[in-house]
C-alpha cells in the first residue's frame, strides 16, 4: 500500500478535520438478506491515519455483511452535495421516488449534523 493520501485527498477538495483525518461521503445499499428489502443511505465519515488518511481504504475496510444485511457502497464524495446527488438518483432507479434515501454520519462531519439525521440511517 502507498504511503499517507492526505495531501491527496486535500488537493481533491476533500475537507480535513483538525485533527487530521480525512472527512468524506458516500452512498450505502444494503440488502436483508432473508426478505431481501433493499434500502439506501448516504453517509459520512472520516478516515484516520490508520488508513493512511485514505477514504477508499476505509470504505473498503467496512463490513460487506452482519447477520441480517448485505452492504454496498459507492464513494467516496468529498461533500455531502456530490453524494446526494449519487443518492437521489439511486433512489429514483430503485424507488422511483428521489427521497428516499436516509442520512448517517458520524458526529463532527461538517456537513452532515444530528438534525440532518433521517432513517433508514447506517453505514
Amino acid at each position: 500500500m502507498s504511503g499517507d493520501k492526505q495531501e491527496h485527498y486535500r488537493r481533491m477538495g476533500y475537507p480535513i478535520a483538525m485533527d487530521g483525518a480525512v472527512e468524506f461521503y458516500y452512498v450505502v445499499f444494503r440488502t436483508h438478506i432473508r426478505t431481501g428489502k433493499k434500502e439506501l443511505c448516504l453517509a459520512g465519515l472520516f478516515s484516520w491515519s490508520n488508513h493512511f488518511h485514505d477514504p477508499a481504504v476505509t470504505i473498503q475496510s467496512l463490513v460487506d455483511q452482519d447477520g441480517e444485511y448485505r452492504y454496498s457502497r459507492l464513494g467516496p464524495f468529498p461533500n455531502r452535495a456530490m453524494a446526494e446527488s449519487k443518492a437521489i438518483e439511486m433512489s429514483v432507479q430503485m424507488f422511483n421516488d428521489p427521497t428516499r434515501y436516509g442520512i448517517w454520519g458520524t458526529g463532527g462531519l461538517t456537513q452532515i449534523g444530528n438534525s440532518d439525521y433521517r432513517k433508514p440511517n447506517f453505514r
